[in-house]
């Protein structure tokens, strides 16, 4: 019934002040009231830590089976109370016991207050004991516990159905009215199959995060990664502040989970590990769910991927598969491929958060936009850009494009050879920030978009954003025969001329599922002009362009879910490429292990740094 060992690995934030604080017997006989009293005494002993009681109420047999499925014996049950577990109070409602013989059977709801090792916790669940008689002496020996979620506690409140299909649908007519690109991916007969399903499935009253799970995955299929559902501020508030996370960095790798920082204790021993199931949950269901509502360019696995790794897998879990602390994990060892069974409690966002910090400083990211160094006596140089914006100094007062023309002067001075540009995890930025570093790679005029389309100058559903009475300025776009308004004036339209001086030696390009946006739409003419060798793993944005600057956020009015619909499309002028949904395929590609990501090994650069030494 006490189950001590997983509440000293799972302080579960939850409480029930409902819970009644007296024993009731159901079972009135002088056997079934000496149990009674005796899970009363048990309950006593824990919250006086007294062992002596504690041994005699326990048979040396116990046995113990826990909502994991782990068994524990006696001895392993108790340790717990030896190394930091501590009890304010502990009660028991709705006890019931049943006497056959020299057996008894005792079921009920018990409460436990204290903490562990310092933090607070309150812990709620239901219990089957077994007793045993034996020479006139009942003694527990065997329990069965199932922990409450938080939800039984506390809940979010439930929207009428007709209130459900009205957000639904105002949603889907934003973004069929307002994403100029929506059929760019999938075609408009099967996304109405899959919004018309999704409308069926809103049966029933639902809470806020139900929705979401109905909604998220019905826009994702648009497959634009501009286009998502975001939580009301709220209850994303609640959950990244409030709500205890699974106290671990995870890497998705290959469509499977892998711990890449263990915070759950000291001894980091879930590190490197592979997750198969969570809370009873399969990994592969776990990532089915979040990749069907992760957004992403067309068919890019690699971006989706990346989304629902690092902390986003763990608020994921929780708005998207409702897996709550505490954390029953099975794990499996990369060399040994044995399954191993953990249970680690919840820590809130902010204190995993600052951990990772002190601990992990090289996980954190760049507070600079970009930086250049030169390797074999200024042979190779290496650029690194974090993103399309922001300063490179840290007085804050020279930009990119001060940057790129230092930099690209620097490299004549030193006459080298090869330039290595790394875009891992930029996520884009400004548009004319991406042709700018084109432009001193080519030595020829250039053109960067065919068009870029917004279908109108005025949305019906404008009255749902911060905006309600947006209008298109006249001098933005001009309506054309194709009843679509088209941009005007856009910095990287037209003819572009190339930037001075121009490189002209090799160019080594990184990238992965986190190169999306404006740096995908450079990779994308990077490829097509042939001026780089690509190392690393798809890029995360389509190769032909993506839908995205103006973004109207729209709020449903009941549920304050928000939906972001990008406004423009943009159509690159580059052309030839065969795979349409995919993006920058690497001419070498590079696969990490967990403990290449763990030791820091940058295999992507190895592989340049020798192309370039060649």
């Amino acid at each position: 019934m006490k189950r001590l060992f997983v509440i000293a690995l799972s302080v579960i934030l939850f409480s029930n002040p409902g819970l009644a604080q007296t024993a009731k017997s159901a079972q009135n006989s002088a056997d079934g009231k000496a149990v009674s009293r005796l899970v009363q005494e048990w309950l006593d002993a824990l919250v006086k830590g007294d062992f002596e009681a504690l041994d005699r109420i326990i048979g040396d047999d116990y046995i113990i089976t826990n909502s994991d499925g782990s068994v524990l014996g006696k001895q392993q049950d108790l340790e717990p109370l030896k190394t930091g577990l501590k009890f304010d109070s502990a009660t028991v409602e709705d006890l019931k016991v049943r006497v056959y013989g020299d057996t008894a059977v005792a079921t009920g709801l018990t409460t436990f207050k204290g903490n562990f090792n310092g933090r607070a916790f309150t812990s709620c669940g239901r219990f089957t004991d077994v007793w045993v008689k034996r020479n006139g002496r009942w003694q527990a020996v065997a329990s069965q516990e199932t922990i409450l979620p938080r939800q039984a506690a506390t809940g979010l409140p439930k929207h009428e159905r007709e209130k459900l299909l009205e957000d639904f649908q105002i949603a889907r007519n934003a973004l069929e009215e307002g994403h100029s690109g929506i059929y760019r991916y999938t075609a408009k007969q099967e996304l109405d199959r899959v919004f018309d399903n999704a409308a069926k499935s809103l049966d029933r009253p639902m809470d806020t995060l139900e929705f979401y799970r109905v909604l998220a995955p019905a826009v994702a299929a648009i497959k634009c990664g501009h286009t998502g559902v975001s939580l009301p501020e709220a209850l994303r508030q609640e959950i990244n502040n409030s709500t205890p996370f699974m106290p671990l960095q995870v890497k998705v790798l290959n469509k499977r989970v892998y711990v890449l920082r263990d915070f759950s204790s000291a001894g980091h021993s879930l590190a490197g590990k592979e997750i198969r199931s969570i809370n009873g949950v399969p990994s592969t269901r776990v990532i089915a769910t979040m990749l069907a509502a992760a957004p992403g360019d067309g068919d890019v696995e690699t971006s989706r991927q990346m989304r629902i790794s690092g902390w986003n897998f763990n608020s994921l879990l929780i708005g998207l598969l409702d897996l709550r602390s505490p954390y029953d994990l099975v794990v499996t060892d990369a060399q040994s491929n044995r399954e191993e069974k953990a249970r680690v409690e919840g820590i809130e966002f902010p204190k995993l958060r600052e951990a990772s910090k002190a601990q992990y400083p090289q996980d954190q990211l760049p507070d600079r936009a970009g930086s250049l160094k030169f390797l074999d006596e200024g042979k190779i140089a290496v650029m690194k850009i974090n993103g399309f914006g922001g300063w490179v100094d840290a007085e804050k007062k020279k930009g990119l494009r001060e940057f790129y023309k230092e930099s690209f002067e620097e490299m004549q001075a030193k006459r080298s050879a090869s330039l290595i540009i790394d875009l891992r995890n930029n996520g884009g930025g400004e548009d004319e920030l991406g042709k700018l570093l084109l432009s001193y790679l080519i030595d020829k005029p250039f053109k960067y978009y065919d068009d870029l389309i917004i279908n109108n100058n005025t949305f019906s559903f404008a009255k749902y954003t911060n905006n309600p009475q947006f209008k298109l300025p006249p001098t933005a776009a001009e309506r054309r025969e194709d009843g679509k308004y088209h941009r005007l004036g856009h910095p990287n339209s037209g003819i572009n001329q190339p930037s001075m001086p121009t490189f002209t030696g090799k160019v080594f390009i990184l990238i992965n599922g986190g190169s999306f946006s404006t740096t995908s739409e450079f990779l994308s003419h990077a490829h097509f002009h042939k001026r780089a060798t690509f190392i690393g793993e798809e890029s995360g944005g389509g190769y032909y362009g993506n839908s995205s600057g103006s973004t109207a956020l729209v709020t449903l009015p009941n549920t304050k879910l928000a939906v972001r619909v990008p406004l423009v499309t943009y159509y690159l002028s580059v052309s030839g490429y065969k795979a349409a949904s995919h993006g920058v395929m690497p001419d070498h590609a590079v696969r990490y292990s967990v403990a290449e990501l763990m030791a820091g090994t940058d295999k992507d650069m190895e592989v340049a740094l020798k192309l370039a030494r060649k």
